[in-house]
């Protein structure tokens, strides 16, 4: 994406001015003066300046995050990463899916979905994955977690600092209601998976606040804090991008009923949201898989904001220049990437609690990739056009020159 000009140089919308204004106070951390904050601040939420304010204000940026702000990302994707299966009479494995990671206690944290074919069907449950580095993934140790079939997807990880204990959020049907919805568990010692504690609802029930649709209402939940509140951001595969918040003190409950911040086409909203800070910066950013119309392949769009409440603005809109997807990303030999589909996944995060902070210079994607072909053997292909039967593995994106550790 590029950043346009106004044709009005001498003038902006008073209202666009006002918004600007209040904005610029939460620049005090980024070392600019008072006026080129805000012609950065301008810059970056697409209000329309002069070309040539424009380009000095961007050119003031850190090379990392002017990539992202312009929208002008290249990737390059390791190979599948083969983790150990977990061997049970009876189960063929499917797939490890939709990952959360998290540095901690000198290694990698992965919580994931784990699909298996069992008796006629696909069941899902979570599986913890930990490994001291990248190099070698078959030695990771793994944990099966919450077999019963309540669990439906999608786990999100953190330290929450107040409690000084670790959060796991993730999608479970509620028995009490029969419905979907967030849940939470907490861990102590992170490298004590199995001590994982058992799930509690966020919600009480389904709320009213939700828009009003068949199938999937909600899914996808991940959380963020800004020191005031935490956040919980999730999607509903029909281009819903929607809110919900409490108070520290109330947290992990308390939740406010849910908003629809953003409402857009599959092809720029689908599911998978995660939302960071972006380091040395008081902006937010966005990451959302979308859906190619044609294709059906996934990749991932983006979006930022100054506050975590506040006004979402679209940098990468679709397949042909997305923020990750088969149109930016390469192999290490150049070569087309081994999966057209870059899915749902999380960025490696600089910081291990609530904040989320991102380094855009340090930028490094786990994701769940398919080569569109593969099947696997044995396993009849259900609804979806064998959608849930799709034999996923995960991989590692990396922005160029990103040292990988």
């Amino acid at each position: 994406m590029t950043i346009l000009a106004s044709q009005h140089n001498n003038r902006a919308p008073s209202r666009a001015g006002m918004f600007v204004r209040t904005a610029i106070t939460r620049f005090k951390t980024v070392a600019f003066n008072r006026r080129l904050r805000g012609l950065v601040f301008w810059c970056v939420l697409g209000v329309a300046v002069g070309a040539s304010t424009a380009k000095a204000a961007v050119d003031a940026l850190d090379p990392a995050l002017e990539s992202i702000l312009k929208g002008n990302l290249s990737w390059v994707t390791t190979a599948p990463l083969k983790f150990p299966i977990i061997a049970e009479e009876g189960t063929t494995h499917l797939a490890y899916k939709n990952p959360a990671v998290v540095m901690a206690k000198g290694g990698w944290h992965i919580f994931a979905s784990r699909k298996c074919y069992v008796a006629g069907k696909v069941r899902h449950s979570m599986v913890y994955l930990g490994l001291p580095d990248w190099n070698h993934p078959e030695q990771a140790k793994v944990v099966p977690l919450f077999t019963d079939e309540a669990y439906t997807s999608a786990p999100a990880i953190f330290y929450y600092t107040p409690h000084q204990k670790w959060y796991l959020f993730y999608g479970r049907k509620d028995p009490a209601i029969n419905a979907e919805g967030p849940a939470f568990s907490t861990l102590d010692d992170i490298d004590r998976p199995e001590t994982i504690t058992p799930p509690v609802m966020c919600f009480p029930s389904v709320p009213e606040s939700l828009p009003k649709k068949k199938g999937v209402r909600w899914l996808d939940f991940t959380v963020i804090g800004d020191g005031k509140k935490m956040y919980l951001f999730f999607t509903d595969d029909s281009g819903h991008f929607m809110r919900s918040s409490t108070s520290l003190d109330k947290f992990p409950l308390g939740w406010e009923p849910p908003v629809v911040v953003m409402k857009q086409p599959t092809s720029v909203i689908f599911e998978a949201s995660c939302t960071f800070r972006l380091k040395n910066s008081p902006i937010y950013l966005t990451i959302i898989e979308a859906i190619e119309p044609k294709t059906g392949f996934r990749f991932f769009t983006s979006f930022v904001a100054d506050q975590l409440d506040g006004e979402w603005r679209l940098i990468n809109g679709d397949a042909t220049n997305p923020f990750a997807g088969r149109n930016n990303v390469r192999a290490a030999d150049g070569a087309a990437p081994w999966s057209p589909h870059i899915s749902h996944g999380e960025m490696l995060c600089a910081s291990q609690d609530e904040s989320m902070v991102l380094d855009p210079a340090n930028m490094i994607f786990l994701y769940q990739g398919w080569d569109g072909k593969s099947r696997v053997p044995g396993v009849p292909l259900g609804n979806f056009n064998g959608y849930h039967e799709i034999p996923w593995d995960l991989a590692l994106l990396k922005v160029s020159a990103t040292k990988l550790e």
